[in-house]
């Protein structure tokens, strides 16, 4: 249980609501322009967003030097 909270810690969930909300926003100025969005490749590509922060944030943590603390 420890372990995954730690997970859960590192994975930023902060950087990755506001991720998501820039990616709402873009998508909500593209149908502003009138650009209908198709919703499977809207939700994959919100999907695949997220995937990539989440591992870009746990990555961080993996190559870290073992002297150095872990990330707040």
């Amino acid at each position: 249980m420890q372990q995954l909270i730690t997970t859960l810690r590192l994975s930023r969930p902060l950087y990755l609501l506001l991720a998501a909300s820039t990616y709402l926003l873009g998508a909500g100025v593209a149908r502003y322009l009138g650009h209908a969005p198709i919703l499977q490749i809207f939700w994959l590509g919100l999907i695949g967003m997220i995937l990539a922060q989440i591992c870009m944030n746990l990555l961080v943590e993996v190559f870290r030097r073992q002297t150095s603390p872990l990330s707040r």
